[in-house]
């Protein structure tokens, strides 16, 4: 089976946090593989290194992120796994705004053995604002880490008067 290596995300190139279906802040690198023969495997596996400015004290290894993935490449529709890269923010990060505009360096090695080793470095920028779909990833999974949301007026006890009887008129 034969697939063609694109380049991620091209240099200089603006990359959004998202809110994965997961729950979890990602940074989504879409993968298109055309022109390489992966030898009949569904899956290839890419060794990602990802800096970011100020922040590489926060991974493995001194960086960002710095970890192996599994891409899937096959032709049949999945269910489960993925065939992009999510880069999932390391758990130091409790504040996704401060990587608002900072720049990255991304490393791709498409791994050996399944096809011949190729490296994609494409660097840029990031972009952390709240696209209003963040409320997911800010509440936790089934929205139980967020303040429930109430409100009063002044001078009301939350108690009712009203005694649920109804005088028919």
């Amino acid at each position: 089976m034969e697939h063609n290596a694109a380049p991620l995300p091209a240099n200089d190139a603006v990359v959004t946090l998202t809110c994965g279906g997961q729950g979890s802040f990602m940074f989504y690198f879409p993968v298109d593989i055309y022109g390489v023969d992966t030898m009949g495997a569904d899956y290839v596996s890419f060794q990602v290194t990802m800096d970011v400015e100020g922040f590489n004290d926060v991974g493995a290894n001194g960086h960002f992120i710095d970890r192996q993935f599994s891409v899937y490449v096959g032709c049949e529709k999945i269910i489960g796994g993925s065939s992009d890269l999510n880069v999932v923010l390391p758990d130091a990060i409790t504040d996704e705004s401060v990587l608002h505009g900072v720049p990255y360096a991304l490393e791709v090695v498409m791994m050996p053995g399944q096809v011949d080793e190729r490296t994609l470095t494409p660097n840029g920028t990031l972009a952390a604002v709240d696209d209003g779909g963040w409320s997911w990833c800010e509440c936790g999974e089934f929205g139980d880490e967020c303040p429930s949301e109430t409100t009063s007026t002044s001078g009301d006890s939350g108690t009712s008067s009203d005694s649920g009887t109804s005088t028919g008129d």
